[in-house]
């Protein structure tokens, strides 16, 4: 299990440095804040749900 529990927390450090990532890129093209807005509702939409699972 130990094992399991490093995947999953190296899958989660590639996961936050993949939205830090996107965040500094949704920055720089701010004009596009409605395209923007949809990814990050889809982001947290399917990190909550990978949370859920995951618990």
């Amino acid at each position: 299990e130990s094992s399991e529990g490093g995947g999953g927390g190296s899958c989660l450090l590639t996961s936050v440095k993949m939205s830090a990532m996107l965040l500094v890129l949704s920055v720089q093209s701010f004009k596009c804040i409605e395209l923007v807005g949809w990814l990050v509702g889809v982001l947290v939409g399917w990190l909550v749900g990978w949370l859920v699972g995951w618990l």
